[in-house]
Order: structure tokens, then C-alpha cells, then sequence
């Protein structure tokens, strides 16, 4: 069934730049960071150290980042609404470690690869524990 224009999540022209070059900055490991916002909207997106042991397979934002991060979303205005991560040598789809690594069902999922975003929520009745959602990059005015 597709997905109506409303159901859409959008992310901010900024934010995916964010995304992106340190994406770029990262290979060959995966960069990873988390994501603010309001219903619907991507509007920041913030850098954190990937302290996994095998950084280029896998990712784990530092905890210290992940703390900051969940204080700043309870100030606001923007909430903590999710994660993202890249693939540097693969496709923007999950993976079995990213399936592993779901922590909040309710945070969006955002993966780069190769300057490709593409955004899933965590499904546990899906077989890749994840269904795919639209996203549209916007311009900060159509935020």
C-alpha cells in the first residue's frame, strides 16, 4: 500500500548535509549520529564518536552523546526522534546488526550510503525488523 504524501517524513536540507559529510569524513568506518526534530520533521541532525569495536561493520554512538542528546531533546523545542548511521561500502538498507541494535521502537531509523538517505521504522513484525518510510528533503522555508 503506498504511503500518502502526509505520512511522509521531511529532513531539512541542512541536516542531510550534515549527514553526509560526515559520512564522507568517516570512511571507511561508519559514521553514526542522532536526530531532532518535531512530528514529522528532521529538522537537525548532530555527530556522535562510533565507539564500536569494529567500526567499519558496525556502529554505537557514545554514551556520553547519547546522554547529551536525550537531555537536549527534553529541553526542546526539538525532541530526540531518532537515529542514523551509514553504510560506507553498502546499500542504505538494514542490517541484521542494525536490527540487533534497536533500543526505542518508536525513534526513526536513517541510513547513508553513498550520499543515499533512505528512513525505516523499527517493525517487529516485518522479516528485516524494519519497514521502509518516505522522506523528502526539504528547504529550511518548507520546514
Amino acid at each position: 500500500m503506498a504511503q500518502s504524501p502526509e505520512s511522509r517524513v521531511c529532513i531539512g536540507a541542512a541536516a542531510a548535509a550534515t549527514i553526509r559529510a560526515a559520512a564522507i569524513a568517516a570512511r571507511p568506518h561508519e559514521a553514526c549520529g542522532l536526530l531532532f526534530g518535531v512530528s514529522g520533521r528532521i529538522m537537525e541532525a548532530s555527530v556522535a564518536p562510533n565507539i564500536a569495536a569494529d567500526p567499519a561493520r558496525r556502529f554505537e554512538i557514545d554514551p556520553a552523546a547519547l546522554f547529551a542528546a536525550h537531555r537536549r531533546g527534553r529541553a526542546g523545542p526539538l525532541a530526540l526522534i531518532g537515529v542514523w548511521h551509514s553504510h560506507p561500502g553498502g546499500t542504505p538498507l538494514p542490517s541484521a546488526q542494525d536490527r540487533a541494535g534497536i533500543t526505542d521502537p518508536a525513534w526513526l531509523w536513517l541510513i547513508e550510503a553513498q550520499g543515499e538517505l533512505r528512513l525505516f521504522l523499527p517493525d517487529a513484525g516485518s522479516p528485516t525488523g524494519f519497514r521502509s518510510h518516505a522522506l523528502a528533503e526539504v528547504q529550511p522555508d518548507a520546514m
